[in-house]
């Protein structure tokens, strides 16, 4: 990506977090493309992009994005766009990807419940897991 785009990723919760700066055109497709590679490659990918501070994306990237949202699928994870911004959220309203990607207008609420679900799971293994655990009995 250009000096004046870049991409993060952390780990956030269930989810891996990129953060996308500036504008996303052709060649910042490509490096969007290699970067979400590797998280669809999990097992139940998750994956959020704030996209608070872009502020223009192109059809190649939107293209990448519906190729990750359906490789994302098959793994029965999820692809989440947060926080987009007004002129990005006309371009996903006029191709109509709004209705095929799911936006979130507060990501960081997403990922806050993604982390409660998380901390609720990991309460009921170390629940199972004590049951589990021999009690002291008769050995034979």
């Amino acid at each position: 990506m250009d000096s004046q785009s870049k991409i993060e990723v952390v780990r956030r919760g269930a989810f891996s977090v990129v953060k996308l700066k500036g504008r996303i055109g052709l060649s910042e497709a490509e490096a969007l493309a290699a970067a979400l590679e590797p998280l669809v490659q999990q097992n139940s990918p998750c994956i959020a992009l704030d996209m608070r501070e872009v502020d223009f994306i192109g059809s190649r990237a939107l293209g990448a994005l519906l190729q990750v949202r359906g490789e994302v699928a098959k793994g029965r994870g999820r692809l989440v766009l947060g926080a987009v911004q007004p002129d990005v959220a006309k371009i996903l309203r006029i191709t109509h990807l709004d209705q095929i990607l799911e936006i979130a207008d507060d990501l960081e609420q997403v990922l806050t419940r993604s982390e409660g679900f998380l901390r609720d799971v990991q309460r009921i293994l170390d629940r199972c897991e004590k049951t589990r655990k021999p009690q002291g009995g008769m050995t034979g």
